[in-house]
């Protein structure tokens, strides 16, 4: 215990050291905002206009992707934020020319990816749906949204990766 309340003593006795608690927050603060928008309002506002229509089995579809949906949006954002490290590295060591073509490899990461999955979404979401075992009615409503949010992580893959690593150097 005694270990403990050292090491904690230890640590909080140099918080003047490093990054003041007012710039981690200013990294924090983009990334939390980005985060509310783009992972939490989607479900809430489409359960919001799903809830008013007032059937079990279009809401059943929404559940039904979410998580593939979810984790196809942490993978679109994950490309870029492990990105800016290396590209954070480079211009730290003032390697501009290196940066650059972080930068570049980055955006057509990103942007083969997320096209990939677009095109693997759009040709086989009742496929996906169908393999989940919901029932044809499910499938029927389902895949078309699922095409549709497959839409909106691509532009996720392309604009906002690519923003956020931007972000990084302005």
């Amino acid at each position: 215990m005694t270990r403990v309340v050292n090491f904690f003593i230890q640590k909080f006795s140099k918080i003047n050291e490093g990054e003041s608690i007012v710039d981690i927050l200013q990294y924090w603060l983009p990334e939390l905002i980005s985060s509310m928008i783009l992972i939490t309002l989607p479900p809430i506002i489409e359960s919001y206009l799903i809830s008013n229509s007032q059937t079990l089995t279009t809401y059943g579809a929404l559940i039904m992707s979410t998580p593939l949906v979810h984790s196809l949006t942490k993978i679109a954002e994950s490309i870029p934020v492990a990105s800016m490290a290396i590209v954070g590295r480079h211009n730290g060591a003032r390697e501009y020319k290196e940066c650059g073509a972080g930068l570049s490899t980055t955006f057509w990461l990103t942007v083969s990816i997320g096209l990939f999955q677009l095109i693997i979404i759009c040709l086989f979401a009742s496929h996906i749906y169908r393999w989940l075992g919901v029932p044809e009615a499910m499938v029927a409503i389902g895949a078309p949204f699922l095409r549709l949010k497959s839409l909106g992580i691509f532009l996720i893959f392309t604009v906002d990766g690519f923003i956020r690593l931007l972000f990084l150097f302005f």
